[in-house]
């Protein structure tokens, strides 16, 4: 079993992580004014959740807040593995995976809200399967709310059979993405 890091830099919209303190404007920073800062950041110094290599990056902005990006593979993989977070509700959200010879698979994957730790208080009515996501991480936010957070690990399965070309992530600014690995 081998990972891949799927490269989300160019994509990073949003940033959640701040190196020092940060003074509430009227500007909106993190989520709900609420941050985390780097000497909380739990993502720092783990790469490996469920035995499943995550690379997560950290700068100007370190995630996706999901808007129908494209994002480019070739390769093949087994499973799509992401480490992520919902705001406001959990959820379920379709990609679409696109593989080399044109056609396109339609994937679920399952979102937890980021104040919220798999096995509690889980309503994902949607989705069977809620062993397809658990939290693997939590800390605490700094800010307007002072409170502590989590950050889940979902997956999917896939064809393994074809080369995926391109992944299309949700419209769902609700939707924030760390980090994508694909298993082959």
């Amino acid at each position: 079993m081998s990972f891949y890091k799927v490269e989300l830099k160019e994509h990073f919209n949003h940033r959640l992580f701040y190196e020092k303190p940060v003074s509430l404007t009227n500007d909106e920073i993190g989520l709900e004014n609420s941050y985390i800062l780097m000497e909380n950041n739990n993502l720092l110094n783990k790469s490996n959740f469920n035995n499943v290599d995550f690379f997560c990056e950290f700068g100007d902005n370190d995630n996706i807040v999901c808007l129908g990006q494209t994002l480019t593979i070739n390769k093949k993989a087994k499973r799509i593995h992401l480490l992520a977070i919902s705001t406001w509700i959990d959820t379920v959200e379709f990609f679409d995976i696109v593989y080399d010879d044109k056609t396109v698979e339609r994937i679920k994957i399952p979102f937890l809200n980021w104040i919220e730790i798999s096995g509690t208080n889980c309503e994902l009515y949607y989705y069977e399967k809620e062993e397809n996501v658990t939290t693997v991480s939590q800390t605490v936010t700094t800010g307007y709310f002072k409170r502590i957070v989590c950050f889940h690990h979902s997956y999917a399965n896939l064809n393994a059979n074809k080369k995926i070309k391109k992944i299309v992530l949700p419209d769902n600014l609700l939707i924030h993405i760390f980090a994508i690995t694909l298993e082959d």
